[in-house]
């Protein structure tokens, strides 16, 4: 399968939810959902040569994304990082983008590692007041293969004021990046942005038993109440009636 270019453009589709840990459960086939899809990680976008070729797999469901980026490298740095960064506008340019979320390695030969949200103000990146979405990565015991795993709220969800809202409805651009320093300014040595069209979601709530039942007993009280209280005003009327013939 050939590899696509940096205008790959991608229609969401819903499926169920994966667990974000870092680690691919093949025997549940918790990504079995998700589209998947080869792309490559460039140290230029105007010039497409010697990229990374990673496996980005995405699904939604309900009001989050969710995205696996699994690649192999010979050798891996111990402040290896992957982000994904999210702007109203496509660029080609990492620092043009307002929202990143990273999962920054710290030791990876420990497995420790960070889940950062910034936003980008002037080509710099600052943290954000309150972390929103989820990240997890895993380095495999050959030492080669690793997984990323992101989960991004969108548009209806809570998020803080800081974050760009993924809006539902049309293609938003989203910059995969790829860096081996914490310094993601000038840190970042690879990249490419792919298109993601997200589906709206429509809200509906499963009802339990329980909440059933203390639905179906209020609305017949009150049905009873209200029939009592119309008996009620009924019974004044016709007694005002009799009295007013009385007088008459």
């Amino acid at each position: 399968m050939s590899a696509l270019g940096a205008d790959t453009e991608i229609i969401l589709e819903f499926g169920t939810q994966p667990i974000i840990d870092g680690h691919i459960d093949k025997e549940v086939d918790e990504w079995n959902d998700a589209i998947k899809t080869k792309i490559f990680l460039y140290q230029n976008l105007s010039n497409t040569e010697d990229g990374l070729e990673i496996d980005l797999w995405i699904v939604q469901h309900e009001l989050f994304l969710y995205l696996a980026i699994l690649f192999e490298l010979t050798e891996h740095q111990t402040n290896e990082f992957i982000g994904i960064l999210t702007s109203e506008d496509e660029s080609l340019d990492p620092l043009d983008y307002e929202d990143a979320k990273i999962i920054q390695f710290l030791n990876l030969s420990k497995g420790d590692f960070e889940y950062r949200d910034y936003y980008i103000n002037e080509s710099s990146f600052y943290e954000d007041s309150e972390i929103n979405g989820v990240g997890a990565a895993q380095l495999d015991s050959d030492g080669e293969s690793i997984v990323y795993e992101f989960q991004l709220p969108v548009e209806s969800s809570e998020g803080g004021d800081q974050d760009i809202r993924i809006e539902a409805g049309i293609y938003s651009p989203f910059m995969i990046i790829f860096g081996e320093s914490q310094n993601y300014d000038e840190g970042i040595i690879l990249m490419n942005v792919v298109s993601l069209f997200v589906q709206f979601y429509a809200y509906n709530p499963i009802i339990s038993a329980e909440e059933l039942i203390y639905i179906t007993l209020a609305s017949i009280i009150f049905t009873v109440i209200g029939s009592l209280y119309g008996y009620y005003i009924f019974q004044i009327i016709k007694l005002k009636g009799k009295i007013e013939k009385i007088r008459s």
